[in-house]
């Protein structure tokens, strides 16, 4: 109420979901999203939670460690579906293909994280890059899929892949 009492035209708010519980936190992000739409002032949100990010914000400006590492509109810095998780049966008598399959994707240029057992991300650029690199690698190494599940990119996703191109 104090950041609005003076008709600003632009508020910071520094990690403003900070304690509070689930409803309390909808009701903020709510509350913040209503200060910039109905009073047209601009909001500068610091937050580590990116999910909320995405949820209210409009333009984002992405640091590690003090370095730009991503900025611009957020809906074109997530894009579409752009990403794919995989899940991999090794089966009993052949050899492990999760961590040969993972190298071969890499090699690739696509950005592949594990997520539990048999199971990992992989993200690139394009989202018909990756089912294409997916589908070639894993027929490749005689994997047996589980199960693949297209997912649209995060803001998550994107902070990993700038930060890991910036080191």
């Amino acid at each position: 109420a104090q950041a609005i009492a003076a008709d600003p035209r632009l508020i910071f708010l520094d990690e403003p979901t900070d304690g509070l519980d689930p409803v309390q936190r909808d009701e903020m992000l709510a509350l913040i999203r209503q200060i910039s739409a109905e009073y047209s002032i601009d909001v500068v949100l610091s937050s580590h939670l990116l999910e909320e990010v995405e949820r209210i914000c409009d333009n984002v400006v992405a640091l590690d460690a003090g370095r730009l590492v991503a900025s611009g509109p957020l809906a074109e810095l997530v894009g579409n579906d752009e990403g794919v998780v995989l899940e991999i049966v090794d089966v009993a008598d052949r050899p492990p293909v999760l961590d040969p399959v993972s190298a071969a994707l890499t090699a690739r240029g696509l950005v592949v994280r594990p997520l539990g057992v048999g199971t990992i991300e992989v993200i690139g650029p394009d989202a018909d890059l990756v089912a294409d690199a997916v589908r070639d690698v894993v027929a490749d190494h005689g994997a047996r899929l589980g199960k693949v599940v297209r997912r649209r990119r995060r803001l998550e996703d994107l902070f990993h892949i700038a930060a890991e191109a910036a080191s």
